[in-house]
C-alpha cells in the first residue's frame, strides 16, 4: 500500500475534511483501468476491453493508452475526453485497499490534494459516523467490490473452458521502431466457436456470455484509442500504427487493412 494511502479512521480524519475532484490528472498515467461486469456493456460502447492476469485471477480492463504511463483519454487540462468514465475512477480520492493480511480497508489518498482542514466535506458527523456524502461513496465502493468478486467468478469460468488467450499488439512508429503491449488477453474466438453444444450451454448457464460478447464487440474501439494516442503526441513526434503478433490487427468487423496506420493524421 502506498505511504500516501491511509484507512479512513476517526483518529486520523475526524479533524480533517475532503473535497471532490475536478481533474482526472490522477489517472493520466494509466494505460489500463479495471472494469467490472456490471459496467462492461456501457464501457464496450466506447472502450476496448481486455483481460490482465492477477494473483486472484483474470480481471477485465479498459485499454486507455498505447504508450507507457500515457492515458489517451485524459487531456492536458485534466478533463476526461470520452463519453464513458470507468467506475474505478469515480470514487477518487477514496478507494478500497487491502492490508498485508488481506483485510479490505476503505482508504483515502492523502496526496491527492483533496484532503485537508480547509476543505468543505467532513469525514465524520458529530456522532462519529461517516458523513452522508462519504457514506454514499463508501456504499459505492462496497457495491463495486461486490461486483469485482462476481466479475472474477465469471473470468474463472472463461479460464476453466480455455476461452482466454494472449492478445499481443505491436505499436510501430514511422522510424521503423516498435514495441509490444504485453500482458493483455482476449477471448479466444476460435475456441469459443469450437465448443460443443453441451459446453456452450454450461458457459451460458454460468452467466459468462455477456462478458464474452462485450469483450469481442469492444475490440473495434482499439482504432479510436490509437487515434487518441496519436493526437496526444506532441507536434513533430512520430505517429503510431497497430498490429498483433501476426502482423495483423485481426478485427474482421473493422476495415480490411492488415495494419491500421495513423501516420497521415
Amino acid at each position: 500500500m502506498s505511504s500516501a494511502i491511509f484507512p479512513v479512521s476517526i483518529s486520523r480524519h475526524q479533524s480533517l475534511a475532503w473535497g471532490n475532484f475536478s481533474s482526472y490528472e490522477f489517472a493520466a498515467a494509466d494505460t489500463v483501468c479495471p472494469v467490472v461486469m456490471a459496467e462492461m456493456a456501457k464501457a464496450a460502447c466506447e472502450l476496448p476491453l481486455a483481460f490482465i492476469a492477477r494473483d486472484d485471477g483474470f480481471m477485465p480492463v479498459a485499454v486507455l493508452g498505447l504508450t507507457a504511463e500515457k492515458n489517451a483519454f485524459v487531456g492536458a487540462n485534466g478533463l476526461w475526453e470520452g463519453s464513458y468514465v470507468p467506475a474505478q475512477y469515480r470514487g477518487y480520492p477514496f478507494l478500497i485497499a487491502r492490508s498485508a493480511e488481506g483485510e479490505q480497508l476503505f482508504c483515502v489518498d492523502e496526496q491527492s490534494g483533496l484532503v485537508g482542514a480547509q476543505l468543505d466535506q467532513a469525514f465524520f458527523d458529530q456522532d462519529h459516523n461517516l458523513s452522508p456524502e462519504l457514506q454514499r461513496i463508501f456504499d459505492f465502493w462496497a457495491r463495486l467490490e461486490a461486483d469485482r468478486i462476481q466479475t472474477l467468478r465469471l473470468t474463472a469460468v472463461l479460464q476453466q473452458y480455455e476461452l482466454i488467450e494472449p492478445w499481443e499488439i505491436t505499436v510501430e512508429n514511422e522510424e521503423g521502431g516498435s514495441y509490444q503491449l504485453t500482458g493483455l488477453y482476449r477471448i479466444n474466438e476460435t475456441r469459443l466457436n469450437e465448443l460443443s453444444d453441451e459446453l456452450f450451454a454450461k458457459v451460458r448457464a454460468e452467466g459468462a456470455l455477456p462478458m464474452i460478447y462485450c469483450q469481442l464487440f469492444s475490440m473495434q474501439h482499439l482504432q479510436s484509442v490509437a487515434q487518441k494516442a496519436a493526437q496526444r503526441l506532441s507536434e513533430g513526434e512520430s505517429q503510431v500504427s497497430l498490429t498483433d503478433a501476426k502482423g495483423e490487427l485481426d478485427l474482421e468487423f473493422l476495415n480490411q487493412d492488415s495494419t491500421i496506420n495513423f501516420g497521415g493524421l
